[in-house]
């Protein structure tokens, strides 16, 4: 864990731990397991499974047994700690309207779109295996589109339009109008930078 944010990761741990699990459960989606090493959270994040042990609150891949990195460590405990259990809305949003999202966008835009541009704008083709690795569903906007279900009750979708002789080839992260009801800004643009990467390493994967 980086020690610059220690301060937030023991400032999430401790509104978590004085929350009551079932209503974390509840809230956000994610199983509760109860059983002789105690109780623990588990759920998915963008296709992949993550475990909670109470009251540690630190969050770890079952496939590898290790620690989630700071990112993702304080992205779940956020979650867990935040979801107000809102419905999913099914209404997409560009994340400039989210709340404070004008102060975030050119960081949202420098580390998620330009990057995913520069990935699959000269190789479009290439998205559906990437976003199909991360259990992306086909959906119907732009050219190429897929949604994700990023959290348990927090849906994502990218969205890429092709080159053509007019103008260049353009990709948008879209967040279900739930998000807010979700996490702060600033963790769904962490939340969007995961997104990046796992299509970007996807693609750099693919035989």
């Amino acid at each position: 864990m980086q020690t610059n944010y220690r301060p937030a990761l023991e400032m999430v741990q401790k509104a978590l731990r004085a929350l009551d699990p079932l209503a974390v459960a509840d809230r956000s989606g994610a199983d509760l397991v109860q059983g002789e090493g105690g109780t623990e959270f588990r759920l998915k994040m963008l296709g992949r499974q993550y475990r909670v042990p109470m009251p540690e609150a630190l969050v770890y891949d079952p496939a590898t047994g290790a620690e989630a990195g700071t990112s993702t460590t304080l992205v779940i405990l956020h979650y867990l700690a935040d979801a107000d259990g809102s419905p999913v809305t099914h209404q997409w949003i560009p994340f400039r309207t989210l709340p404070g999202g004008d102060v975030y966008e050119k960081a949202f835009r420098h580390q998620c779109l330009d990057p995913l541009v520069a990935a699959f704008g000269p190789d479009p083709d290439a998205m559906p295996a990437a976003a199909e690795a991360l259990e992306g569903e086909r959906a119907t906007m732009g050219d190429i589109s897929y949604t994700f279900q990023a959290l348990p009750r927090l849906p994502m979708a990218c969205v890429l339009w092709r080159a053509d002789e007019e103008q260049d080839a353009e990709v948008n992260l879209l967040f279900d109008a739930v998000a807010p009801h979700c996490l702060p800004t600033e963790d769904l643009t962490a939340l969007g930078r995961a997104l990046t990467v796992g299509l970007i390493r996807q693609r750099e994967r693919k035989p």
